[in-house]
């Protein structure tokens, strides 16, 4: 069986056609942000602490890591991982509900996009025009003006 070629040799090359510019997975169909998991914040806390308590200095190293066991054992860490995680479980849900948001306001707004873009355009882009009139007379820099004086006088 032999294969055939779709396009016939005499129809004319059309190169490939060009991207739109818009990435669809990216834009329209972000990505749902996973939450942390509470292990994964306490190593990051973990991290964070061993990043504090290196410290070139020997006495603010030993008053850091004394800081760092009483936080410890007053509960602090365990409630600031708590926090972290009500707080990104916050975010995420404010997030969603923009999302939400957005999509009825760009339903609507797709209604009447002629409106819209005739408001919101005031002013025009690009270089201003030149004035009307020519200007006929020279402008001469001072600085200019002096070399070619000193040169004549030479």
């Amino acid at each position: 069986m032999e294969m055939e070629e779709v396009t016939p040799p005499s129809a004319p090359f059309q190169p490939p056609r060009q991207s739109v510019g818009r990435n669809l997975e990216a834009v329209d169909f972000p990505p749902v942000p996973a939450l942390p998991s509470r292990e994964e914040v306490m190593e990051e806390i973990r991290e964070a602490t061993l990043q504090y308590i290196n410290c070139p200095d020997p006495m603010e190293s030993a008053a850091r890591k004394q800081r760092v066991l009483q936080s410890e054992m007053n509960g602090e860490v365990e409630e600031a991982a708590t926090r972290i995680l009500q707080a990104s479980t916050s975010a995420v849900m404010a997030r969603t509900e923009t999302m939400q948001l957005a999509d009825t306001s760009n339903l609507a707004g797709q209604m009447d996009t002629t409106a819209d873009t005739s408001i919101r355009r005031t002013r025009k882009c690009g270089r201003p025009p030149k004035p009307s009139e020519r200007r006929t007379t020279v402008r001469v820099s001072p600085k200019t003006y002096l070399v070619w004086v000193r040169k004549r006088e030479t």
